[in-house]
């Protein structure tokens, strides 16, 4: 069952990242991202709702704010913490050993969209889109009511969680 995406997200699912504490997903977002023409800007949100981290916007080397674009978002908290995890992976599934939560929520969304953006970065396209990152979102969108979008020309939205 190893493939790029998968491995990306039995690496995510380790990251112990619940609301409010949500570094070293965000850490976890850079790495994934280095080499790949992004350019990442966190904003002030963790500030606004006490958390460690603010919201992360990614924007892909083909994005034009001239033209209308698409969100892509995702959140990088969990509902619950992750630690010591330990993902089992069969040929159909991914799931928990069952003495923690694994996490999918919402380390595929996350992963969905890391693996958009480095498939991207790959070559040039023709999709005029950013990626947003969230945080808080667990405790009731904290993250996503401070995401401002008017730089960007956004005209829709998709929430990958």
């Amino acid at each position: 069952m190893a493939t790029p995406l998968v491995d990306l997200f039995l690496d995510a699912v380790r990251v112990n990242a619940p609301s409010l504490a949500e570094r070293p997903m965000a850490q976890f977002v850079r790495r994934a991202l280095e080499g790949i023409p992004v350019r990442i800007i966190e904003d002030n949100t963790g500030a606004l709702i006490k958390g460690n981290c603010g919201n992360l916007i990614c924007i892909p080397r083909s994005f034009d704010a001239s033209r209308p674009a698409v969100a892509l978002f995702a959140h990088l908290d969990t509902p619950r913490p992750t630690e010591g995890v330990r993902p089992v992976v069969s040929d159909t599934r991914i799931e928990s050993d069952g003495t923690t939560i694994l996490g999918v929520d919402n380390r595929a969304g996350t992963c969905v969209l890391l693996h958009t953006l480095r498939e991207a970065g790959k070559r040039d396209g023709a999709a005029n889109y950013i990626v947003v990152f969230t945080v808080g979102e667990e405790l009731g969108m904290l993250g996503s009511k401070h995401v401002d979008l008017g730089p960007y020309n956004v005209d829709r939205a998709f929430i990958f969680d």
